[in-house]
């Protein structure tokens, strides 16, 4: 039976791959870190103003790079642009 090439499977079709987990690509904004200087100049505020937000809370969120070392990553203050939009001043 020369040129048999049947599968055994007669009538199936062969399943694709499931897909495979796939992390997520950071944005170019995930890897730029700016100074707490950068970050204000950025906002329209002082340094002092994101130095009171850390200690209560109310600003953008950031990151400690050991020790003393504070960075903001540039899409955290997008967010948090976005999240302080207000379109009225009841509430």
């Amino acid at each position: 039976m020369l040129g048999n090439n049947r599968s055994t499977h007669i009538g199936t079709t062969p399943r694709p791959p499931p897909p495979q987990a796939q992390a997520a690509k950071p944005t170019p904004d995930d890897t730029v870190l700016l100074t707490p200087a950068e970050a204000a100049r950025r906002l329209g505020v002082k340094e002092r103003v994101l130095e009171r937000w850390r200690s209560t809370g109310d600003g953008p969120a950031y990151v400690r790079l050991g020790g003393k070392t504070l960075r903001y990553r540039a899409s955290d203050l997008e967010a948090f642009i976005a999240r302080s939009v207000r379109r009225s001043t009841a509430g």
